[in-house]
């Protein structure tokens, strides 16, 4: 299903309530308020992969480019890695891609910067090319290297195959 830009995605679900499933999603969140004290957001120099290793794989890291017109994946992890055609950790994303995924991941992005807290996001069909059967819950935290300007996302995902897979 191609995404029309512009138009919201009914499959996509924003859930600022953040009634988490995933128990890695729920140890992340957690992680994260740990480590923001008093803070809007921790600073990425905060996140310690040793103390993350529950996680850690479905760790992404996305740098914030133009005020979040655009992001960068700085860090893939191997959970997520393993599900991608190809590498994108370096690349920059914007509204020019024609990827529903893309799309998705912005959308999450551009909320988290608005509104200056986490978010969490479902849908029962992943936007990943030829991976539509696999469901995603997703948690976006906001990081911010000055204490103001989030300048960061974290990104932990799990995907599920159906219960008949």
């Amino acid at each position: 299903m191609k995404k029309r830009r512009g138009r919201p995605d009914p499959d996509f679900l924003l859930d600022e309530t953040l009634a988490i499933i995933d128990d890695k999603l729920r140890e992340a969140l957690d992680y994260w308020t740990s480590k923001r004290g008093d803070r809007i957001a921790p600073a990425r120099r905060d996140i310690d992969a040793r103390e993350s290793k529950f996680f850690l794989p479905h760790l992404q890291l996305f740098d914030v480019v133009d005020g979040g017109r655009a992001i960068r994946a700085r860090l893939i992890g191997t959970a997520i890695a393993r599900l991608l055609p190809d590498d994108p950790t370096g690349r920059k994303f914007d509204d020019s891609s024609p990827r529903p995924v893309v799309h998705r991941a912005l959308t999450a992005v551009r909320w988290v910067i608005a509104h200056r807290k986490p978010l969490r996001t479902y849908t029962a069909r992943t936007a990943l090319e030829e991976k539509t059967f696999l469901s995603h819950e997703t948690l976006f935290l906001p990081l911010s290297s000055d204490g103001a300007t989030i300048d960061m996302i974290a990104v932990v995902g799990v995907f599920t195959p159906p219960a008949d897979a």
